[in-house]
């Protein structure tokens, strides 16, 4: 009898044991499986890109900036119809390097803020700023309230990588996400190189804005952006060659 309970034992704590070999495999696999399709999500989903300085402020031309008479010249959304009460107006640029200011006091821009907006460096941002005054609905009280914008002064015509926005992104394709490995991809932060294509079309002023987390992956932004191939220089409306500012964006969210 006793010979009869061992065996019976034997064979129930088989069982068990297989039963969760099974189960610990099932769960493994199905683990692994949705990891490596997270994964693909991920990758898939994964940016890396390249964008003018401007990006996302408001674009402009030396050109357009040199003709802006009103606010609406210089934004197309900008609110005419219930801005009226102003209380200024403020023009921050780069003028030959240096910080300037000019003030208003409506949407008509002033002189000296027009002569600011002529004399801006290219690839600076310009920061406007319009304080009004509003009636606040819940307590009928008069609010002094600030509107911001901000425009970036851009060539009249940018830069181009040879072959176009196609052949740069099967570039950064080939060169930076082929070669970053799953388990390195899943932990990287968002990571930005700025450079600047010269009036000659190329690379220089290269630098690591923000860290990917990952000191090889970081090196490998810079020597990417660096070997790049010779550009076709941007072009201000004299048709002569100038400068151009980018940034290099890669991550999965905002780039």
């Amino acid at each position: 009898m006793k010979r009869y309970y061992f065996i019976g034992g034997f064979i129930f704590m088989t069982t068990i044991s297989l039963g969760q070999n099974f189960s610990d495999t099932f769960f493994r696999t199905d683990y692994l499986e949705n990891s490596k399709k997270q994964t693909k999500l991920l990758r898939d989903n994964y940016r890396c890109q390249i964008y003018p300085l401007h990006t996302p402020a408001h674009p402009m031309s030396k050109m357009l900036l040199s003709q802006a008479q009103t606010m609406l010249d210089l934004i197309k959304e900008y609110p005419n119809s219930w801005i009226t009460d102003y209380v200024s107006t403020e023009i921050e640029a780069i003028n030959k390097g240096k910080r300037q200011k000019a003030y208003g006091v409506n949407a008509q821009l002033t002189d000296s803020q027009r002569n600011l907006l002529k004399m801006v460096d290219l690839n600076t941002s310009i920061s406007i700023k319009v304080k009004y005054k509003q009636t606040n609905s819940a307590t009928q009280k008069i609010e002094v309230k600030t509107l911001s914008f901000y425009i970036v002064v851009q060539p009249d015509e940018e830069a181009n990588y040879p072959g176009g926005a196609v052949a740069l992104q099967e570039y950064l394709i080939e060169n930076v996400l082929d070669n970053i490995s799953d388990t390195d991809l899943v932990h990287l932060k968002v990571g930005r190189v700025g450079f600047t294509v010269n009036n000659h079309g190329k690379i220089e002023l290269v630098q690591l804005k923000e860290s990917t987390g990952n000191s090889k992956v970081d090196q490998m932004l810079l020597n990417v952006i660096k070997n790049m191939p010779q550009w076709q220089a941007a072009r201000n409306a004299a048709g002569l060659w100038v400068n151009q500012g980018f940034e290099l964006v890669l991550g999965n969210t905002g780039c």
